[in-house]
């Protein structure tokens, strides 16, 4: 499976702007988030680290009171903008607005359940939970960004083989629109995650919970350029619970993951791909 966009080179971090006062607390709560965005070596630091996409990431980070009642909003317009955020922040992002191969992003806060910095990794996951966002529609409840959606069900479809035909666990089953909901299963997979994932989060074993795996690959795929995975294990531990592999021919069959590496690489670079036509607020 190919990309869509071939990386012949690496793309340099477009804007890196900041509305509003960041000696202040208002949206950006923490002193030392406001200090770090607010230095001019931080974005140094950022582009080096965000080299290694094809897009051209704009980074606009607000720090007013209107800013603060917009959480999470995930893709919007440039109208959206202006009218709830200002003049002043539409003005910044508008000269890149739904320009090719650019993605805007606008950071309201670092809000979370766990205080974390708003580090280069920091800011590639949110921008993961910037694209998981759902709307209404006449279907119901469905994600704005559909490729996002097929990252959730192509990990569940995988899982749901693994835990099934490798270990053995017949009632392991994930929703193709949420992921497992039992939270027997939320944990299998979280604690399988950790077992072979190879980001930082994984291997200290503090996913925080089993959601974080999509949004923790794909800052792994922004930062690195690629998505890594390591074999199944033979056995992992699951908080009490020890799975051990019950069919050694399907582990064989199915230890390696590299077909599902290059899938979500696939489903990584149309997200950033579909943000093009929108400004993403989180």
């Amino acid at each position: 499976m190919k990309l869509k966009h071939i990386r012949m080179r690496e793309m340099p971090l477009g804007k890196f702007d900041t509305v509003g006062d960041f000696d202040k607390a208002s949206s950006f709560r923490d002193k030392r988030d406001r200090k770090m965005i607010s230095n001019p070596r931080f974005k140094e630091i950022v582009a080096k680290k965000f080299k290694n996409t094809y897009y051209t990431i704009n980074m606009f980070f607000v720090n007013t009171k209107e800013a603060n009642r917009h959480t999470e909003v995930g893709a919007v317009d440039l109208d959206w903008v202006r009218q709830n955020l200002g003049d002043e922040v539409a003005d910044k992002v508008e000269p890149n607005y739904q320009e090719p191969g650019e993605v805007n992003i606008i950071f309201t806060n670092n809000k979370g359940d766990k205080r974390v910095n708003m580090t280069p990794w920091i800011i590639a996951h949110r921008l993961g939970h910037a694209f998981a966002r759902f709307k209404q529609s006449s279907r119901g409840m469905e994600r704005q960004f559909r490729s996002y959606q097929e990252v959730v069900e192509t990990i569940g479809r995988e899982f749901d083989t693994i835990f099934q035909d490798v270990y053995g666990i017949k009632s392991f089953k994930s929703d193709k629109r949420t992921g497992p909901t039992d939270r027997r299963n939320q944990l299998l997979m979280k604690h399988l995650a950790h077992n072979i994932a190879t980001f930082k989060s994984a291997r200290d074993k503090n996913l925080r919970d089993y959601f974080e795996l999509y949004n923790e690959l794909f800052a792994q795929f922004v930062i690195t350029g690629k998505v890594t995975l390591k074999d199944l294990p033979t056995s992992f531990k699951a908080g009490t619970e020890h799975i051990h592999v019950r069919d050694k021919e399907a582990y064989e069959e199915l230890k390696d993951l590299g077909s599902l590496e290059r899938t979500l690489e696939y489903y990584f670079d149309e997200m950033l791909s579909e943000s093009e036509s929108y400004i993403l607020v989180m």
